[in-house]
């Protein structure tokens, strides 16, 4: 009797195992089908899930229309450069025969740098082909190089601006915008940034030009097609990778190579890891940070006004998903400083359209035959509170702020010239 009870013990503990492990099965199948289903949404919404996908965003260019190996021979052709903005600012703040010669000696010794970019700008696309299948390992050396290339195109066109050749130095502006178009080709917000900053370089070589020669219309003319051409961000095109970096932070963070990668050391690692997957599904928790990043992405799209509740909506979903990978979650919002969930990262098109508002007030401020103590700001209001620009000068310089009543968000201001032109020994 002792015997039956003990075969149908065992028998039972053998059923509980096989229905544990069918139901595992079942469970994880229904994970994999759920995240395959999220996965499948966002691609087909437009938000890549492999890299591979996300290489296929970006378009190809045939070798005749390429500009990339000539922004990539820059690298190569790299010396020891002066202060180009140095070199800039005096040649126009502070003209004389010496800071011409320093000027044109810098832009010879520079002369296949210049040559390699005059090419590049003479090609109509650029494309690195980076091996996107590295993720978040891809290096994107050439952008440093382009806006350092860019600066002694502006360089050389304030030489022009300097001699009364005005064409000449609205020619090599109109060749940096076509520089910064080509630095925002991938799409990615790195190589946005770049574009901006390099487009920006072009808009106020156009101020200063102007500035210094009021009575030149050609300079003004010029700055008012660039500031009604300066590249607005799409929010949602740079952010299309974050999905895919997310995920690979994470995935990362349970191996000791993906750690190593991510550059980790052991004592980075909370004592508590080894245990979170046996009380945290992380096949659960990976649908719902793909539900929820999508979410995100989506909101991105949205008017301002909507935009911040819905991601903070999404974030709210995702935080308590990610705990299931507490050194990922780490190492992933020190990466992208807070995960992305801060106002101004989530409302750079609206910091955008206020860094050129500013310029449309400096436009109006040199508009005049002198700079004007006030001006008028009609049609010049801030995207966040509706106030108009604050503007001043004080005889030296400008000083121009516009509002916003989000103190998480810090507007630049524009200040024109810039501390560093107007004192050149305290750079």
């Amino acid at each position: 009797m002792k015997r039956n009870w003990v075969i149908w013990g065992m028998g039972a503990v053998g059923v509980f195992i096989v229905l544990l492990l069918v139901w595992a099965h079942l469970s994880a199948s229904a994970d994999k089908a759920d995240l395959d289903h999220e996965l499948d949404v966002a691609r087909k919404e437009g938000l890549p899930t492999t890299w591979r996908e996300y290489a296929a965003l970006i378009k190809s260019a045939k070798p005749e229309e390429n500009a990339a190996p000539f922004y990539r021979k820059l690298i190569r052709l790299s010396k020891d450069k002066a202060n180009l903005s140095k070199l800039d600012s005096d040649l126009l703040l502070r003209p004389s025969a010496e800071h011409v010669a320093l000027a044109t000696s810098e832009l010879a010794a520079q002369s296949e740098a210049i040559a390699a970019i005059d090419q590049a700008a003479r090609l109509p696309r650029c494309w690195f082909n980076r091996d996107w299948s590295k993720g978040l390992a891809v290096l994107m050396p050439e952008y440093a190089w382009m806006k350092a290339g860019g600066r002694l195109v502006a360089l050389r066109g304030s030489l022009a601006a300097s001699d009364g050749h005005p064409a000449e130095a609205i020619k090599n502006v109109q060749e940096l915008f076509h520089v910064a178009k080509h630095a925002g080709e991938e799409g990615t917000e790195i190589s946005f940034l770049i574009q901006d900053s390099i487009f920006v370089i072009g808009i106020r070589h156009l101020a200063l030009w102007f500035f210094i020669h009021p009575s030149e219309s050609s300079y003004r003319k010029a700055l008012d097609d660039a500031l009604n051409s300066w590249p607005k961000p799409d929010l949602r095109r740079l952010h299309r990778s974050d999905l895919l970096e997310l995920r690979e932070v994470l995935e990362d963070s349970t191996t000791e190579k993906g750690r190593k990668d991510l550059g980790l050391k052991e004592e980075d690692i909370p004592k508590m890891e080894p245990f979170v997957p046996l009380i945290v599904s992380r096949p659960k928790a990976n649908i719902k940070i793909a539900r929820a990043m999508r979410q995100i992405w989506e909101a991105l799209g949205d008017s301002p006004g909507n935009r911040l509740w819905r991601i903070d909506a999404g974030w709210n979903d995702l935080l308590p998903a990610m705990a299931a990978y507490p050194t990922g979650s780490d190492i992933y919002m020190k990466l992208t400083d807070s995960g992305g969930r801060d106002h101004f990262r989530s409302l750079y098109d609206q910091v955008w359209a206020c860094r050129r508002l500013s310029y449309l007030a400096l436009a109006r401020a040199l508009s005049g035959t002198s700079t004007p103590k006030h001006i008028d700001t009609e049609g010049l209001l801030s995207p966040f509170d509706g106030k108009p620009v604050d503007y001043s000068f004080d005889g030296h310089q400008i000083t121009i702020n516009v509002s916003s009543p989000d103190k998480s968000i810090d507007i630049p201001t524009l200040k024109f010239p810039s501390e560093s032109e107007l004192a050149p020994d305290k750079r």
